[in-house]
């Protein structure tokens, strides 16, 4: 599912009009039916106290007026808040005026808030209302709101009711899901055609709440071209990359995990990510640890197989270690490297010697990638796994820009080192060096807990040792593991849940990508 830019989604509906031909108006129509058929199934319990369509003069305002008209025609009780006045209406938002007018003029009450003085009867009709339609700024916004049109913001803010959003909660850059001054915060949005990369990008995803993508006549061929390769990870998709088990399959022949983590104080990393790697389905999982930390991985991993390597006599890989993670890794189908083994030169020049060796596909994760700038080699069967901060220090760059931008730096870092790159956090990208980009849309707050990264390094690294593409197996890693977050969220509570909880979900979590994928994720077509 595509993910546009602001100027991407008006090159298509431009494209669509004048190449295609078809009329803005029948676009208009298309989408603000969509938001009634939204509206219906989903608050229908809410429409005895009527709707407030909030509109703006342009066309994300004509949009509304669809919405109002077609409600009205239906029986609902109908207000429309127009920011200005009608008559300052642009293009076919001016025609809508003209049609509600003539068709609904009796039904729908109209609130024109063309001074502050105005506000108050915008407040009451917004506060009595079953449910709010926010239809103020589209896509096209690129100024900060502010002034009156900022007081209507607030007033939709200030709703008990849901607000739906028409395409983008207004405020949001359509691109870059910045904040424009101020924005209103929706629990749904219907994005008319096509998605819009703001809305899934942090802080927008916040305010634009739930996604829904409809369909209003934009050609899917159009859709593509336009688009630079960035979409929004489907789970229909997921499920055509994940392995089939044979009936004779045995731990040898499902994929064969070796990691290499831990340090003394640490430890616990090394298990997260042995436990993960198991839980999705590795046959085989080896972890190598530095000796001195003793039994405790051993004891608490009793499926997995472990190696205790000579390290630096304090809990930590050192000089001596590289021929033992050399060995531990040998026949491996995929390795992981770098949770919990901590930060020492020593440590980062013995891993740096270890990932020019490895020949297999690997995930680098956590304090392996400190490591990254001592080795020698590139490889595209390589994962980096950031999370902002990691991600400021391997580019160079100030934190803030890494948060502002996750679209554009993880995929300058895919190209500069050459390989796959998992960007963590809220709506986690991963882009691959061809340009790819793929933004996820599962997890939850509840999974902003100590040693989620770890498990998903062993997911990410299972998936590679089952035979999935690098690619395709951090995407669908990054998937299953935020979907695992929200199962728990769903079954036990908002937070309080463990990283080792997630990895025990796995299972479950791919079994539902398997049986029940239009169920799954934050963005749905209707």
């Amino acid at each position: 599912m595509f993910a546009l830019t602001a100027q991407q989604a008006m090159e298509v509906d431009r494209r669509t009009i004048q190449e295609v031909g078809l009329p803005g108006l029948v676009l208009m129509e298309n989408a603000g039916r969509a938001v009634v058929r939204l509206i219906e199934t989903a608050f229908a319990t809410h429409l005895g106290r009527g709707v407030a369509v909030v509109a703006g003069r342009g066309n994300n305002g004509g949009d509304g007026l669809v919405v109002a008209r077609t409600l009205a025609s239906r029986g609902v009780a109908v207000r429309v808040v127009s920011l200005g006045k009608r008559t300052q209406a642009r293009g076919d938002a001016a025609v809508q005026w003209s049609l509600l007018q003539h068709v609904a003029a009796d039904q729908i009450e109209v609130i024109e808030v063309d001074a502050a003085v105005d506000l108050p009867r915008a407040a009451a009709a917004i506060s009595q209302a079953g449910v709010c339609v926010d239809a103020l700024f589209g896509t096209g916004l690129e100024r900060p709101i502010e002034g009156l049109a900022a007081g209507v913001v607030a007033l939709l803010n200030d709703a008990a009711a849901p607000v739906i959003a028409v395409d983008i909660a207004s405020g949001v850059h359509g691109s870059t899901g910045h904040v424009l001054g101020c924005a209103v915060r929706a629990a749904v949005t219907v994005c008319a055609g096509a998605l819009k990369r703001g809305a899934l990008i942090h802080p927008g995803a916040a305010h634009c709440g739930r996604l829904h993508v409809a369909e209003i006549g934009f050609p899917p061929s159009l859709i593509e071209s336009v688009c630079d390769g960035v979409e929004v990870t489907t789970p229909t998709a997921i499920g055509s990359w994940l392995p089939a088990r044979e009936l004779t399959a045995h731990k040898r022949s499902v994929g064969r995990v070796s990691i290499v983590a831990g340090a003394a104080g640490m430890a616990g990393a090394a298990v997260i990510v042995t436990r993960a790697a198991l839980r999705a389905g590795a046959g085989l999982a080896t972890l190598a640890h530095p000796r001195s930390i003793g039994g405790f991985p051993e004891g608490l991993l009793p499926e997995a197989l472990t190696r205790r390597v000579d390290d630096d006599g304090e809990g930590a890989f050192g000089a001596s270690s590289l021929q033992g993670l050399v060995e531990a890794t040998s026949g491996a189908d995929a390795v992981a490297v770098g949770p919990g083994v901590g930060r020492s030169l020593a440590t980062l020049q013995v891993l740096a010697a270890l990932i020019d060796v490895i020949e297999v596909p690997m995930v680098v994760d956590a304090d392996g990638l400190r490591a990254l700038p001592l080795a020698s080699t590139s490889r595209p069967d390589r994962v980096l796994t950031p999370h902002a901060n990691e991600m400021a220090v391997l580019m160079g760059e100030a934190v803030e820009a890494v948060v502002r931008g996750p679209v554009e730096v993880a995929r300058a870092c895919a190209r500069r080192h050459g390989c796959v790159v998992v960007l963590k956090g809220h709506r986690t990208v991963v882009a691959a060096p061809d340009g790819r980009v793929r933004i996820n849309v599962t997890g939850n707050p509840g999974m902003a807990s100590g040693g989620m990264g770890d498990a998903l390094t062993g997911v990410i690294a299972s998936l590679l040792a089952q035979g999935v593409a690098t690619f395709e197996a951090a995407v669908a890693g990054v998937f299953a593991h935020g979907h695992a977050g929200d199962r728990l969220a769903a079954r036990r509570a908002r937070v309080g849940w463990l990283a080792s909880d997630v990895a025990d979900e796995m299972p479950h979590a791919f079994d539902d990508i398997r049986t029940r994928p239009l169920e799954l994720g934050a963005v749905t077509m209707i």
